[in-house]
Parts: C-alpha cells; structure tokens; sequence
C-alpha cells in the first residue's frame, strides 16, 4: 500500500530542491553581471580614462629608464590591474558553479513508470496456493518459476517504453539563413523542450512564465559556454518531434547561433 504522505513530501522536497537551484542559478547570475560591470569599468579607466598613460601593460617608466612622475596615478593603474585579475578569476569560478548548479536543475527526474529494465530476484520465502494473484493490467508482465516450494524467480519481461515528448518552455522566433541554427536545421515557430541540458520537463511545475524565462537565460549561458562543441536540441515541429544538433560558433552575422530564442 502506497503511503500518500510520504508521497507528498517526497513531491515537496522535490519542488524545494528545484526553487532552491533557481536561487542559486538567479544569484550567481547577479554576482556574474556585476563583474562585469565593474570589469568594463575598469578596461574604461585603462584604455580610455586616466589609466590609458599606462594602460593594461604598460611600462612605468619612460623611455630612458627614469621612474614616471605621476605616482598617484600609477597606484590607481596597479589597482585596477589587479582587480582585473581578481574578476578574471572570479568571473571563471562563478561561471563554473552556474554551469554546475543548472546540471542540478536540469537533471532528469527518473520515476518508475519511466524506467524499462530487466531483473532477477531469488527470495527464500513460504508460500501459501491462495496468496498467488493474476494481475493481467500489470505494463510487464511476470513470469513466475517455482523450481522448489521455497525459491521463487520473478522475471519480468522488458517493456520498450516511447519515448515522452517534453513540455516546450522556449520557441524559435527567427532563424538568419545561412547562421549556425539554419545549418541545424532550426525553423521559425519550432518548440523546443529539451536544449542541452535544459529539459526536458514533463511536468507542469517545472514550466511557466517565471521560469521559461530562467530557462532562457541557462540557453544564452550554455551557448556562451559552447563555442564549437555540439548542444543537443529536441523540439516539437508541427506533428512531428526533430532531434537536431546546434554548433554556436563565429560566422559572418551577429552572435553565435544566428536566431532568436523568446520564452513561451
């Protein structure tokens, strides 16, 4: 007998894990903007502002040698060169924990109506003719080999389970011909339920208008991140599911893909 508490709170602690990682994801997001913010403040200071007499590497000496006169000057240019360098690292770790914490949130979840396999379980057990049951609504059915009164051997027939088509969070709004989604085969009004590792979800909770829009901003990090490498794409066309492949790479329009993504 199913115990519908323990359900419920397996289901809650599932929703909480879930809003837990968007927090996280939302948070280092901010954390990676503000980065970048203070970083082209500080290229600004270096390349065009005061900093721009010495620049990211420039000698603090003049041409014959002699120590530059404007000391106050070279310490905000060593400052800004050494927060530079913290940010670098820093931007890398924060990048790093996103790419991390979306894989957490975007992992499959794998429940026993969705999982095809084949076992085999001896059990030393007593049996009793009126506790044998016919259960012909059983998805795999069982045979049963009762090679002795004690020993029972229970192999259940692998079932081969279609493949569910998930619920599309993003839709393709425009695709430039001749752009890296023209070469995938990507067509405006395409739904897409599974970018990467963004999806697929299968449950309504997992999908809306809050969080389609998070899943938008994982896609612009994945493809950030995925310069010529590969992104595994499923979406609905129509009547039909396609599986494609996107490569984001430099090509001879704006961005890396060539199409506009908006969330649904």
């Amino acid at each position: 007998m199913t115990d519908i508490n323990n359900k419920n709170n397996d289901s809650d602690d599932s929703i909480t894990i879930i809003e837990d990682e968007a927090a996280i994801i939302k948070r280092l997001m901010v954390t990676r903007n503000d980065l970048e913010k203070e970083l082209e403040s500080l290229m600004n200071f270096l390349k065009s502002g005061d900093g721009k007499t010495f620049g990211l590497k420039g000698s603090f000496t003049d041409s014959e040698g002699y120590p530059s006169p404007h000391l106050e000057l070279i310490i905000e240019v060593k400052k800004a060169r050494s927060r530079i360098a913290h940010i670098q690292n820093d931007y890398k770790q924060v990048m790093k924990d996103i790419e991390f914490h979306l894989g957490k949130l975007h992992k499959p979840q794998t429940t026993n109506n969705n999982q095809s396999s084949t076992f085999s379980i001896n059990n030393t057990t007593t049996t009793k003719n009126n506790d044998k049951k016919n259960d012909d609504d059983d998805d795999n059915e069982m045979k049963i080999d009762k090679s002795s009164t004690n020993t029972l051997e229970i192999k259940p027939i692998k079932v081969d389970i279609e493949e569910k088509v998930g619920l599309p969070f993003v839709y393709i709004d425009l695709v430039s011909e001749g752009s890296p989604s023209d070469k995938a085969n990507l067509k405006k009004g395409d739904l897409i339920f599974q970018f990467g590792t963004v999806g697929p979800f299968y449950e309504e909770r997992h999908v809306g208008d809050n969080l389609n829009s998070t899943h938008l901003q994982s896609i612009a990090t994945i493809v950030r991140n995925s310069e010529n490498k590969a992104i595994p794409i499923k979406l609905s066309r129509g009547t039909s599911t396609i599986s494609t492949s996107l490569i984001p790479r430099k090509w001879s329009g704006q961005g890396l893909i060539g199409c506009l993504i908006k969330p649904i």
